[in-house]
């Protein structure tokens, strides 16, 4: 998220609060007895409370702002218009099972994964090199690859694993049609007018009706958002906000497995309403 005030934003002076914070950071991995992440291939995840939050989201804002700052507009719109094409060779991956093929703790030659994953050894190799830019997958020896912590995570979680595959496969193909639909209906707004319609001719529910088998992993791939998110339960429940005096109805508008409702609905029972 960028900063919006309106101080003015240097180079120098992003980078001063860049390593402000990453120093505080360290000191609150040292201080809780926690291991600070790293590029190593068994790394934990960092932890999940409200501090190192706090603390992840001031420096991930400032970072993000550096980089805009020394990339100017235009460098950084030509990347950033990139991104896809990059996600492209993450769903090629996933789509030929590339994570899973590679060992989780050995390695594998390229030819042996083109061979495997019954793609060329061209196109294998270059959706390889071009995932290792973001530091997924590994080549410590020439042709021969093995997984970084991020591809390790795809290998071992199938419910990850889901979620990316849904994002990309549904949802991003979706996301590309977005003009295309409001172009179409530029003053009308109905549930069946959005761009998952204009893209796939149905609406998500009949979509995963249709198709069962992504159904059945898109709601794997709604467990990840529960870990993932498992913090926004507290936000909602201890922001302050009084919902046991409302008088109206409470809606759930998706996005999850219902666990916000379920947090919100055993303090306020009376939200509770069955079907």
């Amino acid at each position: 998220m960028a900063n919006q005030s309106d101080a003015p934003v240097s180079i120098l002076g992003l980078a001063q609060g860049i390593l402000e914070l990453s120093q505080v950071m360290t000191q609150y991995f040292q201080a809780n007895n926690l291991v600070a992440p790293t590029f190593d291939l068994e790394s934990q995840d960092p932890p999940n409370t409200s501090e190192y939050r706090r603390l992840h989201a001031a420096l991930k804002t400032s970072l993000e702002d550096l980089q805009r700052l020394i990339d100017g507009p235009r460098k950084w719109l030509r990347i950033f218009c990139c991104t896809g094409y990059d996600l492209g060779a993450l769903q090629v991956a996933l789509d030929f099972d590339f994570f899973q093929l590679v060992p989780a703790h050995g390695e594998i030659h390229l030819d042996d994964l083109a061979a495997q994953a019954g793609l060329d050894i061209d196109r294998t190799t270059r959706v390889v090199r071009q995932l290792m830019t973001y530091r997924i997958l590994e080549e410590h020896k020439h042709r021969v690859i093995s997984h970084s912590s991020t591809s390790l995570v795809l290998h071992q979680d199938e419910e990850l694993r889901a979620f990316v595959q849904y994002s990309l496969d549904e949802m991003l193909k979706a996301a590309a049609d977005s003009n295309i639909a409001l172009k179409a209906h530029p003053h009308e707004t109905h549930q069946n007018l959005n761009p998952f319609v204009t893209r796939h001719g149905v609406g998500v529910f009949e979509y995963y009706k249709n198709h069962p088998d992504h159904g059945r992993r898109f709601a794997t791939a709604m467990a990840v958002v529960r870990n993932i998110d498992r913090h926004l339960d507290s936000i909602v429940l201890d922001d302050g906000f009084n919902w046991s005096a409302l008088q109206g109805t409470v809606v759930d508008c998706g996005g999850g497995n219902g666990h916000i409702s379920k947090s919100l609905a055993e303090v306020c029972p009376l939200f509770l309403r069955s079907n």
